[in-house]
């Protein structure tokens, strides 16, 4: 599932110049191609996810159209009020991608349970 949604968002980037990726350290590979073919529009912030949402209502309130791909724990309860705050009140153009569980991710720190 991860690898065909990040694929469409690659697509979909290669025909619409508004979407950027911001990515938290989704390990090395992910979203090559789109890396190398418009690397002006793929971020990877590392882990930061409350920031990635900050950095993300801020292009989306300037006109581009945000994908953010991290691990499902992490853009749920980590970045719980910036989704709230900086994306849905403003109705931001922001898309969430959040997957895998952060046991099958290769976490193993504990406040990855958080």
């Amino acid at each position: 599932m991860r690898k065909t949604s990040l694929d469409m968002v690659y697509e979909l980037a290669r025909k619409d110049t508004r979407i950027i990726f911001i990515g938290s350290d989704l390990g090395i590979g992910t979203l090559k191609r789109f890396k190398a073919e418009m690397p002006d529009r793929f971020l990877m912030e590392g882990v930061s996810e409350a920031n990635i949402v900050g950095i993300a209502a801020g292009l989306a309130l300037e006109g581009r159209i945000v994908y953010i791909n991290t691990i499902a724990t992490f853009l749920t309860r980590r970045c719980f009020e910036q989704v709230a705050l900086d994306l849905c009140l403003h109705n931001a153009n922001v898309r969430l991608i959040a997957d895998r569980q952060w046991r099958r991710a290769g976490v193993r720190a504990p406040g990855s349970n958080a």
